[in-house]
């Protein structure tokens, strides 16, 4: 029975919880922040996307586990003063357990509506334990009870499910700023290519990877937040969200890649970025380091040379959207050309360091810039035979061409690109025709960037500096391909 309130009380939590209720959350924040970093970068090196899963699901069962530890002893303490005080063990599981919760998510309203559910899982679970009336039927009374019990876990639904409004407040922008945003998405749509079943060169928010450290992202109070500019300074200060715009907006198309991705996955996206150059904060405070450290709300950091955040932007807006929850809200960091790594989310400082210390991916590089990449992610037949196409990308050296080989590497072709986009550190599509003379080929695929450099050859898995590779696939040219399904987050 401990068990069984135990697994109701993390489900019905991870259901309803919208605000950063969710019980098994601190429970695998305290995971993060205590397992050797060289245990999580292997179970991300080893699992992939797949850590993620087996790391949230390690969480819930720890926190299942708590939550039937607490009842079992509940029940253990009432038993001891009789056999039939079944209210009494309900209404102490309702009072533990919402404690319990209240101390993990902070949420009273949260933790009461858990309490409940929990109480009225007592309180059933009993009446079917012990069943009273002629020929092991139910009596009218247990009927009622059991009745009553429902109404109970109903309630503490309804209250569990009463969570904070998170949805992030309207984003007001100077109509400049909006022109501009349009221009670039404009930019982007005109410049794809025209391919069935390629992504575009301007990401969806929906769609753009999200990769942190975790189950749900921090629930940052807007109103509250703010980020402090400290350390090696001649004059430290807070920014808040309401004095963001002291410095004049920026708006920039920047493509973003994670540093854990392997060579064909789709961890990657590009979105206009908007906020307020790093530079100018980092001015305003007077710098007296060589390095700086970015922190985050949920305690994430990332150290990085001071040079590094030239053109970096405090970003707080999202393809003309204030920035999602998961994407960062209220603010993050963006530095164009770096792994997703470096790219800072839910920022609440930036402290200038004279030495250098480790940040929290300790076990993974990353400060460099980007690994080049194409990547294979369509074949289609055509009227006159099969397209190929992808995306390539460079970082901040841009990419010059794309080279296709459709026998396993022999020879080389290049590839048609889209138009550069305004910015060098940005994805460029690339397209390639031919007439196969078999039903099924080998392609490989390479991208040469823009300072004449062709991409390496030798695979490497992404711990610790980024994968690299030629990816290559098998292609039937008989049927339409879409080698990003099983990559999609």
């Amino acid at each position: 029975m401990a068990l069984t309130v135990g697994v109701a009380v993390v489900v019905l939590s991870r259901l309803v919880s919208a605000g950063g209720e969710y019980v098994a959350g601190p429970i695998a924040g305290t995971l993060v922040h205590t397992l050797p970093t060289v245990l999580l970068t292997w179970a991300v090196a080893t699992f992939g996307g797949y850590a993620e899963t087996l790391f949230a699901l390690t969480a819930a069962g720890l926190a299942a586990g708590l939550f039937a530890l607490l009842t079992a002893l509940i029940r253990s303490i009432v038993s001891q003063f009789g056999t039939d005080l079944d209210w009494i063990e309900a209404v102490a599981t309702v009072a533990g357990v919402a404690l319990l919760a209240g101390l993990l998510t902070g949420s009273p309203t949260h933790a009461i509506g858990l309490g409940l559910v929990a109480g009225a899982v007592v309180w059933l679970v009993d009446r079917f334990d012990r069943p009273s009336g002629s020929a092991g039927r139910w009596s009218r009374r247990d009927v009622v009870s059991a009745l009553g019990g429902g109404l109970f876990a109903g309630f503490g639904a309804l209250a569990a499910s009463a969570s904070t409004d998170t949805a992030a407040p309207e984003l007001s922008l100077p109509d400049r700023t909006r022109r501009e945003i349009e221009e670039l998405q404009n930019v982007a749509k005109a410049r794809e290519l025209d391919v069935s079943g390629l992504d575009g060169l301007l990401t969806p928010v929906e769609e753009f990877y999200t990769v942190d450290i975790n189950i749900d992202p921090p629930a940052v109070d807007a109103e509250a937040w703010s980020v402090s500019v400290k350390g090696a300074v001649d004059t430290e200060f807070e920014l808040t969200r309401d004095r963001l715009d002291l410095f004049d907006p920026v708006s920039e198309l920047l493509t973003l890649r994670c540093i854990a991705e392997e060579m064909n996955a789709i961890r990657i996206g590009t979105a206009v970025w908007t906020g307020l150059p790093v530079a100018a904060l980092l001015d305003r405070a007077g710098p007296n380091g060589e390095y700086v450290k970015l922190v985050a709300a949920d305690r994430y950091s990332e150290v990085v040379p001071i040079e590094m955040l030239d053109d970096a932007l405090l970003v707080y807006a999202m393809n003309g959207r204030a920035l999602p929850r998961e994407h960062g809200f209220p603010a993050r960091i963006i530095v164009p050309g770096t792994w997703g790594k470096v790219n800072v989310k839910w920022v609440s400082g930036i402290e200038v360091l004279t030495e250098e210390e480790e940040g929290f991916w300790s076990e993974w590089a990353g400060t460099s810039s980007v690994n080049t990449v194409a990547k294979l992610w369509q074949a289609n037949p055509t009227e006159d035979g099969m397209e190929l196409a992808g995306h390539a990308y460079a970082g901040p050296r841009g990419i010059s061409a794309v080279e296709v080989s459709t026998d396993g590497g022999d020879s080389w072709n290049e590839a048609t690109l889209s138009e550069p986009l305004p910015h060098a550190a940005t994805w460029r599509q690339w397209r390639y025709e031919w007439t196969p003379e078999r039903d099924s080929v080998e392609v490989v695929v390479r991208a040469i960037d823009g300072e004449g450099q062709l991409q390496p050859e030798e695979y490497s898995k992404p711990k610790p500096d980024g994968a690299t590779g030629w990816v290559s696939r098998r292609v039937e040219t008989t049927e339409t391909t879409d080698f990003t399904s099983g990559y999609r987050n």
